[in-house]
């Protein structure tokens, strides 16, 4: 921002009188005016311009921010217009993501540990022994941050970063006493002024006639009203109208959906596909898979063969083979109604420690005679199996590559169906240093809170970057002891225009 920033002839002046940084120091030149080398936090206007261009060009979920990119001027290198959301998600997420490979080592490093520390503060679920490595981390971090950036930085503002893990510790998460909420109703009292010389008679008389609509309201049916609205992304059972004919007790329940459906049918590898992996994924049809496995081994290749063969064949026949087992076995009670269903039919993702990535190309919805139905989703996966696919940058940043899957559906053997508990929800940034490459960004969807100990190791997974190395990263880089950037060009200015009208500096402090 012009005439704001902290980077200016008296913050100069003082690295000069404090006898540190040398290649930092003002030069005077025969004008009169003075020449700053560049620092390591200066960014030439390419870089900038780079900056803005991912922020304009990112596409975040429902809820996670505004239109972020109607406060970018690429052209101008320029972010205005942020409201304090804004910046909390620009601090926490977007930063990091918009920095790579724009600075160097040291200074990233820095600023990802502060956007960690922030995201860490702000997470739904706070443990006392990760706060307290918070609180001697930061103080690692605010020293770092001291060696790079001029002493005019450091305001009260700065140090206050400090104590935030330890209020953490004493008032509870941070999300649940921001004021966010207080500042939405503020807005929400000032848009009901209409006349400005009155602004308090307007909001009392505003406020009025809606508590009283509102307790009227609660002795009408049949329409919404502030008392029964629904919420915005409503998958309530009674909202969604649906009917226990199409319930099942196997499978997740569906959702409500979006848009208008289309009908179809399912035909040659798609139909097998999706069916077995119905089959495959119900924890009451894994007694005939053992029982069909044990068959395999028992009567087509031996009791030698190799969990691969059996895999295979299971994949090929056991759709056929349970369909004429409970035909067989039509007359035993105790299995379940939907079971024989399932056999009559004809017709992210996660296993062992091998994490999958894709995206939804189609919710398929089976129904199953009319008796009951399943939601699968369709997606594409990344090949995360090798290098081509999917690789890690020196940041911990996940990179995924579109243009090499697996599972694409043309084999038999390929699984491109999941089902929607079964997937985490990411996004993915376009990496602009490596064209071809997406940055996988994790997150929890609107409105999911933990309720208990087993979610801390997704909250942990959520961390959009490692922070553990960042301080090797920091002191590998710092080895050279260089507080000036030679590839790009330093400032000129006038000495009338180069301090700030803060005045902050050691030479101003007597």
């Amino acid at each position: 921002m012009d005439a704001k920033s902290k980077d200016n002839l008296q913050a100069r002046k003082d690295l000069q009188e404090m006898n540190i940084k040398p290649d930092l120091h003002p030069q005077k030149k025969a004008n009169g005016k003075y020449y700053f080398p560049p620092t390591l936090y200066n960014m030439s206007k390419e870089e900038k311009q780079q900056f803005c261009k991912v922020l304009r060009d990112i596409k975040v979920p429902d809820g996670y921010s505004s239109n972020i990119s109607t406060c970018v001027n690429v052209g101008q290198a320029k972010i205005s217009g942020l409201k304090s959301h804004d910046c909390h998600i620009l601090m926490q997420q977007l930063m990091p993501l918009a920095l790579r490979g724009l600075l160097p080592d040291e200074v990233t490093s820095v600023l990802f540990d502060l956007c960690g520390y922030f995201r860490e503060l702000n997470a739904k679920v706070l443990h006392m022994n990760e706060l307290e490595k918070l609180e001697d981390r930061i103080i690692m971090t605010l020293c770092r941050i001291e060696m790079i950036f001029p002493p005019g930085f450091f305001t009260i503002m700065v140090h206050l970063v400090l104590h935030l893990a330890t209020e953490a510790k004493i008032g509870g998460p941070i999300c649940y006493r921001s004021m966010y909420f207080v500042k939405r109703y503020l807005g929400d009292l000032k848009s009901n002024v209409r006349n400005k010389a009155r602004p308090e008679g307007c909001i009392a008389e505003s406020v009025l006639s809606k508590e009283a609509m509102h307790f009227c309201s609660t002795f009408l049916d049949g329409f919404q009203t502030l008392s029964n609205r629904l919420l915005r992304n409503d998958d309530n059972e009674e909202s969604l109208g649906c009917s226990t004919r199409h319930a099942s007790t196997l499978f997740p329940q569906s959702r409500k959906p979006l848009g208008k459906p289309s009908s179809y049918v399912l035909r040659g590898l798609a139909e097998v596909q999706a069916h077995r992996y119905v089959l495959f994924n119900c924890s009451d049809v894994d007694p005939y898979l053992r029982a069909h496995a044990e068959e395999i081994i028992e009567k087509d290749i031996g009791c030698r063969a190799s969990h691969r063969d059996v895999e295979k064949i299971q994949n090929e026949k056991f759709h056929q083979w349970f369909r004429g087992h409970l035909e067989r076995e039509n007359g035993i009670h105790g299995v379940k109604d939907d079971i024989r269903w399932l056999a009559r039919v004809r017709l992210m993702l996660q296993k062992g420690d091998v994490t999958y990535y894709g995206r939804i190309i189609d919710i398929i919805e089976l129904n199953y005679s009319g008796n009951f139905s399943v939601v699968l989703f369709k997606c594409e996966w990344v090949d995360v199996l090798s290098k081509r696919g999917i690789k890690k940058d020196k940041y911990g940043y996940t990179l995924v590559n579109f243009s090499h899957l697996i599972h694409t559906g043309e084999k038999i053997i390929h699984e491109p169906y999941i089902f929607s508990n079964q997937a985490d929800q990411v996004f993915y940034a376009e990496d602009k240093e490596n064209p071809g490459w997406s940055i996988v960004m994790k997150m929890k969807p609107r409105d999911v809170y933990a309720t208990g100990c087993d979610e801390w190791e997704d909250d942990v997974e959520n961390e959009p970057f490692h922070v553990t190395h960042l301080g090797d990263m920091f002191n590998n880089a710092n080895v050279r002891h260089q507080w000036a950037r030679t590839d790009i060009e330093g400032t000129t200015v006038d000495a009338s225009d180069a301090v700030d009208a803060s005045g902050n500096g050691l030479n101003d402090q007597s």
